[in-house]
């Protein structure tokens, strides 16, 4: 836990918690005081069941080893912190690397990764007026692959 003196320096940080049987982050969030420690104690005290972060926590914790803490920055405005973890997020996501996070960060689907065809389309496309009587929308969830 942090000290009353590092709590007041840090203000808002982005943070990974890390499995130490494999060395990779497992889960990336923004959090103000002793935010980053919460999840430890949550995972043997919530109701929710379905959790991958908890199970995560628990799978380490059974093993033997204990869940690693890591600062990514700090001493961040929240509005600052809310951009860095959706980056990681969605960075992480690209490369593979599957992260027990229940969403994706804050404004990331309008402001996140995109690839220069889709920052194109993005900007230069003509706003639609108006949508036809016999038309269907569809909400792409996040088994979609970029670019499908």
């Amino acid at each position: 836990m942090f000290d009353e003196k590092t709590i007041q320096e840090l203000n808002y940080y982005v943070y990974m918690l890390i499995d130490p049987r494999e060395n990779k982050p497992f889960y990336i969030g923004k959090g103000d005081k002793n935010r980053v420690f919460d999840h430890i104690s949550c995972a043997f005290t919530e109701i929710d069941n379905v959790n991958l972060k908890y199970e995560k926590i628990k799978e380490i914790i059974d093993s033997g080893h204990v869940v690693n803490h890591i600062i990514v920055a700090h001493g961040l405005k929240e509005t600052t912190a809310y951009q860095i973890e959706a980056s990681l997020i969605d960075s992480f996501a690209f490369c593979g690397i599957l992260l027990s996070n229940k969403v994706r960060g804050r404004n990331s689907v309008e402001k996140g990764l995109m690839n220069s065809d889709e920052i194109i389309r993005l900007y230069s496309s003509l706003p639609l007026n108006s949508m036809g009587e016999d038309c269907i929308i569809i909400n792409i969830n996040q088994k979609y692959k970029r670019g499908s």
